[in-house]
């Protein structure tokens, strides 16, 4: 399989280096990119507030909020052959990439797949591979042409995960839908808090690594802890410790 070079909204990339840049942050090695870009690619008069960036075009203000991520898309894409792919995910970097854009950075050659984390606009977009990015959306994601996902509970139920795209190619739609719902309970305790956290709790209790994680990440709760165990229980999942 071919390296993929990984860009996210929020993320300045290059092959070498990766920088997060969310909204509100207050390094100026993070956000004095964000602007350079905005203030590059605007007309003159180009101002800016906290967290959004401005564009004043003659009497009127429109919003530039996209205008990061495209050219950054595009330096992007001039800086390396290796195939792309765009990870859509607002939660984590306060940044939405709508259908709209998407499917206008889908005629970037070497831009080939989305990880779609936003459920809400979870749909085909014509020139890219669409990837589910959250656990609960892969048969959706598959039952619209996707081609499968970049998820958490794979590291746990992986086989299973796997059964599920087996099934649904194999017209047993049913038995994916099956699979699917038996595997809710994990989805959901992954859900009990920030990830990470709750993915290195159950690796742990499986004795396959150490919960132990950097700050400001932390160890689940004892309430926490007791969510993710009866999950992987409730999936047949050997607990050992």
């Amino acid at each position: 399989m071919p390296a993929v070079v990984k860009f996210t909204p929020g993320l300045f990339v290059n092959p070498n280096h990766v920088t997060r840049c969310g909204m509100f942050h207050t390094d100026s090695r993070v956000t004095t990119p964000l602007f350079a870009l905005v203030i590059e690619c605007s007309a003159p008069g180009t101002s800016r507030n906290t967290g959004t960036a401005t564009q004043t075009v003659g009497a009127s203000k429109r919003t530039t909020s996209r205008l990061p991520e495209r050219v950054a898309v595009h330096r992007t894409s001039g800086r390396t052959a290796k195939p792309i792919v765009i990870y859509n995910i607002p939660s984590r970097t306060v940044v939405n990439m709508p259908p709209e854009l998407l499917a206008e950075l889908a005629g970037i050659a070497n831009v080939v797949a989305v990880k779609q984390a936003n459920d809400a606009e979870l749909q085909a977009i014509a020139g890219l591979d669409i990837l589910a990015g959250n656990d609960g959306v892969l048969l959706r994601a598959l039952e619209i042409g996707g081609t499968g996902g970049i998820t958490v509970a794979s590291h746990l139920v992986g086989p299973q995960m796997a059964a599920i795209r087996d099934r649904f190619e194999a017209g047993d739609l049913d038995g994916a839908r099956e699979i699917d719902a038996s595997l809710q309970p994990i989805y959901d305790a992954l859900g009990v808090t920030t990830n990470p956290m709750p993915l290195k709790a159950a690796l742990e209790m499986l004795g396959i690594c150490s919960e132990r994680m950097r700050l400001p990440m932390v160890p689940l709760d004892q309430g926490q802890r007791e969510v993710v165990r009866s999950a992987l229980e409730a999936v047949g999942l050997e607990v050992v410790a």
